[in-house]
């Protein structure tokens, strides 16, 4: 990234964002937990579909939610990626339309 940006700038900041999420799922840390959260997924799917004619309606819902929250978590993070590779893309093309 190019000295001399605003770090107030929002998109500045979403920039660098991208940038610690793609460190992030890099790290040990990240590919366990996008492990986990792909894993929690599918057990919950399978148990909702084996066993969804037994299950209560409250523990329909708590298997959707945890399928929910797990498949939010890694599409919050991709999002975040994203718009930050989008933002940095705009603040490249601004900085080489002013000759910097």
């Amino acid at each position: 990234m190019p000295l001399g940006l605003d770090p107030d700038d929002p998109r500045v900041r979403s920039a660098a964002l991208a940038e610690l999420v793609r460190e992030f799922w890099l790290s040990p840390i990240g590919q366990y937990l996008k492990q986990r959260a792909q894993e929690q997924a599918e057990e919950a799917t399978k148990k909702l579909v084996l066993l969804a004619h037994k299950m209560t309606m409250n523990d329909r819902l708590c298997a959707q939610t945890e399928i929910w929250r797990a498949e939010k978590f890694v599409e919050w993070l991709g999002e975040a990626y994203e718009a930050g590779m989008a933002d940095l893309k705009i603040l490249e093309e601004e900085h080489d339309e002013h000759g910097n």
